[in-house]
């Protein structure tokens, strides 16, 4: 199991520059859109959400862009696993939440937790 990203939010985008780059060193790995439908099907927030993807040594951020302070609709980690359906088929059997969204190259897969905690499972 490796930790892929942690995603979190923030309500100004000079933030980016101000903290995550100046203070943390980070450098943009890569800047996009959360598309509404993607959002709304996995974080049930039906609007197109700006994110960027962060990074310093092995550590990265994904951080999205939100209006209101103390919203936690996106925040997640993101793990990889070797054989990343076993670990689906354990949650499913376990009676957890599993949110797949299929795609042209990889499906996106979310865990969720008892305690509402996301993790997106990517394959190593």
């Amino acid at each position: 199991m490796k930790l892929m990203h942690v995603a979190i939010m923030i309500t100004d985008k000079a933030e980016i520059v101000n903290f995550y780059e100046n203070i943390f060193q980070m450098k943009i790995v890569k800047e996009f859109v959360l598309p509404k439908e993607l959002s709304h099907k996995i974080f049930n927030k039906n609007i197109d959400t700006e994110a960027i993807l962060l990074q310093k040594d092995e550590m990265q951020l994904e951080v999205f862009i939100v209006e209101n302070k103390g919203e936690s609709a996106f925040n997640h980690l993101c793990i990889s696993f070797p054989k990343r359906e076993l670990i689906v088929s354990k949650a499913k059997e376990a009676g957890y939440k599993v949110i797949r969204i299929p795609r042209k190259n990889f499906d996106i897969i979310f865990i969720i937790d008892n305690d509402q905690n996301f993790y997106e499972i990517k394959e190593s």
